[in-house]
């Protein structure tokens, strides 16, 4: 005799060889196809909407009301609660998923960004977030494809959009059994950008003068641009040599702290003699670039570094290094730290790397490497040994 079911655990009926289940939520009851000739399939349907139904006491409509706008704001207050600085990003990664799988929110998401919308407003705006399903991904992957992004960058934007369904499941705003499946292509090769410290000098040449500390601050640091080009004066303690980077500037949201090594100094004495020269002793920022204004040419006024890139790909060309970003000042950097002798926490701490894997990315391994370490096995050998 089958054993009848629970209160409360729904039931199961057939009409022609299709297995539906009936269940109650919140006072009503649904009836719903399960979509399978098997008995044992249609159970395991009913016992996912079943689950779902006992969700922390939100009901099915309450969970299947919950809007693709609503998550991306969630996610965007969450931002400004932590003070992360990638917003921007963000939001480019939304208009390109709104438009190319939820059109019906590209103009909400362009209100927003002009101010012209509310957070609150944008969670009334888009379809119902359990209507986006693996082929939605899929999709989305295949076009951006179409639109020449890499591997690399569908890869973070897949991120971002997974990071919402997971936040909205942290405030049970979606159920575990409706996240689609986000897989992501396999990662890439690390980039084999470098630059020697001969080649730095070579490129320096054919840099204007505002930029050189710029890059070279970039190269001993390791830094990234924005946490260079944002330093402060008030960041730096010449008198105990130490910089103190804040968690607003930093990229893992930590601050960091260095020692000013005498490269760095020397960086940086110059930058007080040239900020001296310039007649902008208190200008804040510590690297900066004099700029006139209006028709008088003759006044100049001190600005943010700002965007170099046509003057950096102008000195590359003429060095005949063509393809290298000044983000491989970063990769360089971390690399030469390695090679004389820093240990691999100790550069973590400078260059800003939150993990392992990540720095050895950067910290590529070639054959000049294991000709070095060969070296000093065999001084060990010659001298230490015993």
């Amino acid at each position: 005799m089958t054993k009848r079911r629970g209160r409360g655990e729904g039931s199961l009926y057939r009409r022609g060889k299709t297995w539906w289940i009936q269940y109650r939520d919140n006072g009503l009851i649904y009836r719903e196809s399960a979509g399978t000739e098997k008995k044992t399939e249609a159970i395991g349907f009913l016992q996912q909407r079943i689950a779902e139904i006992k969700t922390e006491g939100k009901s099915r409509r309450d969970l299947e009301n919950v809007t693709l706008g609503e998550l991306m704001g969630d996610y965007l207050l969450y931002f400004d609660q932590k003070g992360k600085r990638d917003k921007g990003r963000v939001l480019t990664v939304f208009g390109h998923f709104a438009r190319l799988q939820a059109p019906e929110l590209s103009e909400a998401l362009e209100k927003l960004k002009k101010s012209e919308m509310t957070l609150d407003q944008l969670a009334a705006e888009g379809r119902r977030a359990i209507s986006i399903s693996d082929a939605h991904i899929e999709s989305y992957k295949k076009e951006r494809e179409t639109e020449e992004a890499s591997h690399s960058t569908i890869n973070r934007e897949l991120d971002v959009i997974r990071r919402i369904f997971k936040l909205g499941l942290e405030r049970r705003k979606v159920h575990p059994f409706r996240i689609p499946v986000f897989e992501k292509y396999a990662p890439s090769d690390p980039r084999q950008g470098f630059i020697s410290r001969a080649e730095l000098q070579r490129l320096l040449a054919h840099l204007p003068e505002w930029l050189k500390p710029v890059v070279e601050f970039s190269f001993h640091t390791a830094w990234r641009k924005r946490e260079v080009t944002g330093l402060l004066w008030e960041h730096v303690d010449l008198e105990n040599r130490t910089i103190l980077l804040p968690s607003r500037l930093s990229k893992n949201g930590r601050p960091r702290p260095i020692y000013i090594d005498d490269e760095i100094h020397r960086i940086l004495m110059n930058q007080k003699k040239r900020q001296l020269a310039d007649g902008v002793r208190t200008y804040p920022l510590v690297f900066h670039r004099m700029r006139s204004f209006g028709n008088n040419k003759r006044k100049r006024r001190p600005h943010p570094v700002g965007d170099f890139r046509k003057v950096w790909s102008a000195a590359c060309k003429k060095i005949g290094l063509d393809s290298l970003l000044l983000h491989d000042l970063r990769r360089s950097g971390i690399r030469e730290m390695v090679r004389s002798g820093y240990s691999e926490q100790t550069a973590m701490e400078i260059s800003g790397h939150r993990t392992n894997e990540t720095f050895r990315r950067y910290n590529i391994q070639d054959l000049e490497d294991q000709r070095l370490a060969a070296d000093r096995r065999k001084h060990f050998l010659e001298n230490d040994y015993n």
